[in-house]
């Protein structure tokens, strides 16, 4: 179950590490590589969530090798730079894919099946999403909201 948490005034992406430690938020660890045969290589990575009833936080840490962030813009090739990605259903049908790269470049899609999927032109879509979570310097490293690359050999392309 996620758990709904309420959030201060004033309250910014990089307060999540704080509020997720102040409320017990636990991580869990994916433990899982797409297609090992092709990727085989796993970084350590583990992953908190909750929500506010109108907004979903993640925090994201994530431990590799080497970095890398060749895609400098929104709606650019993230999934081929070192990134984090979250799926979400609301009604069962329709599902969002938000990516982000290590330096905070988002990618966000929606559609019914991947071959369907519609990349956004970064309005909201249907839920309240805010780039904000992938922008704020101050965040600790691995968090979705971190925007420098960790590793190291890290590389900004």
């Amino acid at each position: 179950m996620i758990r709904k948490v309420y959030l201060p005034e004033g309250f910014k992406a990089s307060d999540i590490p704080e509020l997720f430690a102040e409320e017990h938020i636990e991580f869990e660890k994916i433990d899982i590589v797409d297609w090992p045969e092709k990727y085989p290589y796993k970084p350590t990575v583990e992953f908190a969530l909750a929500h506010t009833g109108t907004h979903i936080l993640i925090d994201y840490r994530v431990v590799e090798k080497t970095s890398r962030a060749a895609a400098g813009e929104d709606l650019g090739k993230v999934w081929e730079d070192s990134c984090v990605e979250f799926f979400s259903s609301p009604d069962g049908k329709v599902y969002y894919n938000l990516e982000c790269n290590c330096i905070g470049k988002v990618l966000l899609a929606k559609g019914e099946t991947r071959p369907a999927r519609r990349i956004s032109d970064n309005r909201p879509l249907g839920f309240a999403w805010r780039q904000a979570l992938c922008r704020e310097k101050s965040r600790p490293v691995g968090s979705l909201s971190h925007s420098t690359c960790r590793g190291p050999e890290s590389e900004v392309l």
